[in-house]
């Protein structure tokens, strides 16, 4: 596969991917990114993320590595503040993720000292910590994550963060939640980012619903302060469809127990194993560069057809080799771009402006469809090995059909529908998590 460096491949992106999806655009004011679709750490590549078409980022708060040596300072660590200035200016909102534990805050239970104190007292160090926090990004990071994954209880994986149990993880949100408020009442606090698979796979109740139990033992009056959460925050990775079904029954629990905060996946991408640049001795699933680029947009359709309110994409850029166990990044260390970029760039453009994101099929084959004001998408794969041939009715007579990295040309309706052949799956993995390339088909109004 063609390999390109910053310039070059940006420049394909914007002309040959972008551009290319209708000539009804030429002419036109450039779409605006749709807002609910983002990348994790956006500001590591500015002019990368804005020809992405990404509209929010998640950026890390470690307090570990912001105050290692106590209270007094604050070292940006990962993200100087005119970076979130520079961020916020382009119109890429930042979300703010609280994290991490420095030795001198940390108690006998490496638990932040005094966090059972309230939440004006100064002994309360967490207390201390978000409050500075929000303080200083006043104007700029209205959204915070409150930790992350702390559904992960084994001590010994590298993913581990939070040895509390549930009742004390209910308190680190609550105090989060009050101080945060008091300071801006218009905040969004968010749960942390759930990973589910980590007490599905051992039969255990999901952390979300132990912590929703434990918030309102610890607090008679959590009703009042909405349970002490905005948002509900999911990781999700490698299965589109299992994750589309995951995403429905969470939502549905969350409406039938009264609960109407959206939820939002922050985290989902699918690592490229068998990229030949960085590959994996044992991954945890075996994914070509194909496979990364297809997820993009069957991930995308399907997150925003079963009712999450945001997703983003994990993650921007390759960390170190050895900081992170697979390549989710779509820019690879050397600097050059994965075809999963193009993947988001032509996605972004597309889903650009939804008015509506509805699944219609699914099985042999799936076909979301995308309700713009000017136009509406069907996106189209294959679900198996197979590739199969589908029909899809017609309402204007000719569509455009675009790849999922832009190549377009037009078609006609016979008979008053679409034939349409859809590529099989690679199915590098067993069995086929990934479906086939998807298909774009845009009728304009």
């Amino acid at each position: 596969m063609a390999r390109f460096t910053f310039p070059l491949l940006l420049l394909f992106i914007v002309t040959s991917s972008v551009a290319a999806i209708s000539p009804f655009e030429q002419g036109r004011p450039n779409r605006i990114p749709d807002s609910r679709i983002g990348i994790v750490e956006a500001y590591q590549a500015p002019e990368i993320s804005r020809q992405l078409g990404v509209a929010w980022q998640r950026v890390r708060f470690h307090w570990g590595e912001i105050q290692p040596c106590g209270p007094f300072e604050w070292i940006e660590e990962e993200v100087t503040i005119q970076q979130v200035v520079n961020e916020v200016a382009s119109g890429r909102e930042v979300v703010g993720l609280l994290i991490g534990l420095p030795a001198w805050a940390m108690d006998d239970q490496q638990l932040p000292k005094g966090l059972y104190l309230a939440v004006d007292d100064p002994d309360n160090l967490w207390a201390n910590f978000v409050r500075q926090a929000v303080l200083r990004y006043d104007g700029l990071i209205d959204h915070w994550i409150i930790w992350n994954e702390p559904d992960i209880w084994d001590a010994e994986h590298p993913g581990f963060t939070w040895p509390g149990d549930e009742r004390d993880f209910a308190q680190l949100l609550r105090i989060a939640y009050l101080v945060t408020k008091e300071w801006n009442p218009e905040a969004v606090i968010h749960l942390p980012g759930l990973s589910h698979y980590w007490d599905a796979n051992f039969g255990k109740t999901p952390y979300l619903f132990r912590l929703v139990e434990a918030i309102e033992e610890l607090d008679p009056a959590a009703e009042e302060y909405n349970h002490f959460f905005d948002a509900v925050t999911y990781h999700l990775y490698f299965n589109p469809v299992a994750n589309y079904n995951l995403l429905k029954q969470y939502i549905s629990w969350l409406r039938t127990n009264d609960f109407d905060q959206p939820l939002w996946l922050i985290e989902t991408n699918a690592a490229p194993s068998l990229d030949p640049d960085y590959p994996v001795a044992n991954p945890q699933f075996r994914i070509t560069l194909e496979e990364q680029s297809a997820y993009i947009p069957q991930m995308l359709a399907l997150g925003l057809a079963a009712g999450v309110d945001h997703i983003a994409v994990y993650t921007l850029l390759d960390p170190q080799k050895g900081s992170d166990p697979e390549p989710f990044g779509l820019v690879r260390i050397d600097g050059t771009l994965r075809p999963a970029a193009t993947a988001l760039a032509v996605a972004t453009r597309i889903f650009s402006g939804a008015i509506s994101v509805t699944a219609q099929a699914g099985g042999a084959w799936w076909w979301v469809e995308i309700e713009n004001s000017d136009r509406t998408t069907h996106v189209l794969w294959s679900g198996s090995a197979a590739p199969i041939e589908v029909e899809i009715p017609s309402q204007v007579g000719f569509a455009q059909r675009v790849s999922m990295l832009g190549q377009a040309r037009w078609v006609t309706a016979r008979e008053g529908q679409y034939k349409v052949t859809l590529p099989g799956a690679l199915c590098s993995n067993d069995p086929c998590i990934i479906g086939g390339e998807p298909i774009y088909l845009i009728e304009f109004n």
